[in-house]
Protein backbone atom coordinates (compact mmCIF):
# COMPACT_ATOMS: atom_id res chain seq x y z
CA UNK A 1 0.00 0.00 0.00
CA UNK A 2 1.18 3.66 -0.79
CA UNK A 3 0.15 6.74 2.06
CA UNK A 4 0.89 9.94 1.14
CA UNK A 5 -0.78 13.48 1.08
CA UNK A 6 -3.47 13.15 0.68
CA UNK A 7 -4.07 10.21 1.69
CA UNK A 8 -3.85 7.05 -0.52
CA UNK A 9 -4.32 3.73 -0.57
CA UNK A 10 -2.83 1.54 -3.66
CA UNK A 11 -3.88 -2.29 -3.33
CA UNK A 12 -4.31 -4.12 -6.18
CA UNK A 13 -3.00 -7.65 -5.53
CA UNK A 14 -5.92 -9.56 -7.41
CA UNK A 15 -5.01 -9.66 -11.20
CA UNK A 16 -7.96 -10.93 -12.56
CA UNK A 17 -10.74 -8.69 -9.95
CA UNK A 18 -12.09 -5.13 -11.31
CA UNK A 19 -10.17 -2.31 -9.28
CA UNK A 20 -12.61 0.08 -7.20
CA UNK A 21 -11.87 3.31 -6.61
CA UNK A 22 -13.29 4.45 -3.14
CA UNK A 23 -13.76 8.38 -2.21
CA UNK A 24 -13.98 8.45 1.56
CA UNK A 25 -12.71 11.98 3.24
CA UNK A 26 -13.08 10.15 6.75
CA UNK A 27 -9.76 7.51 6.89
CA UNK A 28 -11.67 5.41 9.41
CA UNK A 29 -14.21 4.62 6.93
CA UNK A 30 -11.98 4.86 3.89
CA UNK A 31 -9.97 2.17 5.80
CA UNK A 32 -13.14 -0.13 6.60
CA UNK A 33 -13.90 0.07 2.53
CA UNK A 34 -10.27 -0.95 1.52
CA UNK A 35 -10.39 -3.84 4.34
CA UNK A 36 -14.27 -5.28 3.35
CA UNK A 37 -13.35 -4.93 -0.78
CA UNK A 38 -10.35 -6.97 -0.32
CA UNK A 39 -12.24 -9.22 2.11
CA UNK A 40 -14.32 -9.89 -1.77
CA UNK A 41 -11.39 -9.84 -3.48
CA UNK A 42 -11.64 -6.33 -5.70
CA UNK A 43 -8.30 -4.02 -6.11
CA UNK A 44 -8.67 -1.00 -4.55
CA UNK A 45 -7.35 2.40 -5.06
CA UNK A 46 -8.88 4.60 -2.41
CA UNK A 47 -8.30 8.66 -1.43
CA UNK A 48 -10.22 11.22 1.67
CA UNK A 49 -9.13 13.81 -1.42
CA UNK A 50 -11.73 14.96 -3.86
CA UNK A 51 -9.64 16.19 -6.42
CA UNK A 52 -6.98 13.92 -6.43
CA UNK A 53 -10.13 11.20 -7.56
CA UNK A 54 -10.32 12.92 -10.52
CA UNK A 55 -6.49 12.58 -11.18
CA UNK A 56 -6.73 9.13 -10.05
CA UNK A 57 -9.58 8.12 -12.85
CA UNK A 58 -7.19 8.89 -15.70
CA UNK A 59 -4.28 7.32 -14.23
CA UNK A 60 -5.57 3.76 -13.30
CA UNK A 61 -8.28 1.70 -15.12
CA UNK A 62 -11.03 2.11 -12.71
CA UNK A 63 -14.20 -0.32 -12.73
CA UNK A 64 -16.53 1.03 -10.37
CA UNK A 65 -16.17 3.94 -7.87
CA UNK A 66 -17.44 4.31 -4.59
CA UNK A 67 -18.26 8.29 -3.67
CA UNK A 68 -18.95 9.75 -0.30
CA UNK A 69 -21.66 12.37 -0.91
CA UNK A 70 -20.19 14.84 2.06
CA UNK A 71 -16.49 15.06 1.79
CA UNK A 72 -16.24 17.60 3.69
CA UNK A 73 -13.98 19.93 1.36
CA UNK A 74 -14.51 22.22 -1.29
CA UNK A 75 -15.86 19.37 -3.99
CA UNK A 76 -18.81 17.25 -3.17
CA UNK A 77 -19.23 14.06 -4.40
CA UNK A 78 -22.04 14.56 -6.43
CA UNK A 79 -19.70 17.71 -7.99
CA UNK A 80 -17.40 14.90 -8.66
CA UNK A 81 -20.03 12.30 -10.29
CA UNK A 82 -21.18 15.63 -12.64
CA UNK A 83 -17.84 15.97 -13.95
CA UNK A 84 -16.87 12.59 -14.26
CA UNK A 85 -20.36 12.09 -16.46
CA UNK A 86 -19.17 14.98 -18.76
CA UNK A 87 -16.98 13.08 -20.18
CA UNK A 88 -17.52 10.04 -22.43
CA UNK A 89 -14.88 7.85 -20.81
CA UNK A 90 -16.37 7.41 -17.69
CA UNK A 91 -20.02 7.83 -18.73
CA UNK A 92 -20.60 4.55 -18.33
CA UNK A 93 -18.70 3.42 -14.83
CA UNK A 94 -20.57 2.65 -12.03
CA UNK A 95 -20.60 5.56 -9.90
CA UNK A 96 -22.52 4.06 -6.13
CA UNK A 97 -23.10 6.97 -3.71
CA UNK A 98 -22.01 6.88 -0.38
CA UNK A 99 -24.05 8.49 2.44
CA UNK A 100 -26.12 9.23 5.60
CA UNK A 101 -28.49 9.98 3.81
CA UNK A 102 -31.22 7.06 4.07
CA UNK A 103 -34.70 6.18 1.98
CA UNK A 104 -36.38 5.67 -0.71
CA UNK A 105 -36.60 8.87 -1.98
CA UNK A 106 -33.09 9.83 -1.33
CA UNK A 107 -32.35 6.30 -3.27
CA UNK A 108 -34.14 8.00 -6.13
CA UNK A 109 -32.59 11.66 -6.05
CA UNK A 110 -28.92 10.32 -6.36
CA UNK A 111 -30.05 7.37 -9.12
CA UNK A 112 -32.15 10.01 -10.88
CA UNK A 113 -29.00 12.65 -10.65
CA UNK A 114 -26.34 10.64 -12.26
CA UNK A 115 -25.42 7.90 -9.96
CA UNK A 116 -25.67 4.19 -10.92
CA UNK A 117 -26.51 3.01 -7.22
CA UNK A 118 -26.74 3.99 -3.47
CA UNK A 119 -25.51 2.72 -0.48
CA UNK A 120 -26.46 4.77 3.17
CA UNK A 121 -23.88 4.05 5.89
CA UNK A 122 -23.77 1.84 8.18
CA UNK A 123 -23.57 -0.50 5.35
CA UNK A 124 -22.61 -4.00 5.57
CA UNK A 125 -20.48 -6.45 3.79
CA UNK A 126 -23.00 -8.29 2.16
CA UNK A 127 -24.68 -5.27 1.35
CA UNK A 128 -21.84 -3.86 -0.37
CA UNK A 129 -21.27 -7.31 -2.06
CA UNK A 130 -24.91 -7.25 -3.37
CA UNK A 131 -24.34 -3.59 -5.21
CA UNK A 132 -21.12 -4.31 -6.79
CA UNK A 133 -22.30 -8.32 -8.02
CA UNK A 134 -25.36 -6.47 -9.42
CA UNK A 135 -22.96 -3.57 -11.19
CA UNK A 136 -19.57 -5.16 -11.91
CA UNK A 137 -21.14 -8.27 -13.16
CA UNK A 138 -24.82 -8.36 -13.78
CA UNK A 139 -25.94 -10.76 -11.22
Amino acid sequence: MEYGDPYIINDRPFLQAPTVLVVEDQKSHLQYLHLQLKRLKYNVIATNDGEKALELVQIYNIDCILLDIHLGQDISGISIMEELRKNEKYKNIPIVSITAFYGYQHKKDFIDSGFSDYISKPYNLEHLKEVLDKLLYNK
